[in-house]
């Protein structure tokens, strides 16, 4: 797995977080990456199936594309710098675990980095995705197979 390149700027100061929240296929399947703003610098950090199947973080600066259906969420304010939350995505215990649709994807993955950080993210009823078992399932066989087109 390739590793997530380090982000060197370690001086702390107050940053906005936001989740942004991407559809991937109609109203069944969500893209999501946590955007952090510093006012003088601002990054987002993501993760997807990138690295052969294996759940794999990425970062950029700036804001993630706009793209027709993208949400905003405020998830909350904190003082931390550039590097401690790069620290904690290159850490994040997801990264290289396999990647399922439903199970092991990118929110769990935001997740865990909002939570590494001190905060939640919570689903407001917009948010809320309600997937059966039964399409989640063959959502999963749909991608195992390559017939599921993520991006």
């Amino acid at each position: 797995m390739p590793h997530l390149p380090v982000d060197n700027d370690n001086r702390s100061r107050p940053c906005r977080v936001r989740l942004y929240r991407r559809p991937l296929v109609g109203p069944l399947a969500y893209h999501w990456a946590l955007y952090f703003d510093w006012g003088d610098y601002d990054a987002y950090y993501e993760a997807d199936d990138g690295d052969g199947g294996k759940l794999t973080p990425h970062w950029s600066r700036g804001k993630p594309p706009n793209s027709p259906g993208v949400l905003w969420m405020d998830v909350g304010r904190i003082t931390v710098s550039p590097r401690v939350v790069n620290e904690r995505a290159r850490n994040n215990p997801h990264n290289g675990k396999e990647y399922i649709l439903t199970m092991m994807n990118c929110q769990v993955w935001a997740h865990q980095l909002a939570n590494s950080l001190g905060l939640n993210i919570p689903i407001p009823a917009n948010l809320v995705q309600v997937i059966t078992p039964t399409l989640g399932m063959a959502a999963n066989v749909l991608q195992k197979m390559g017939l599921f087109n993520k991006k």
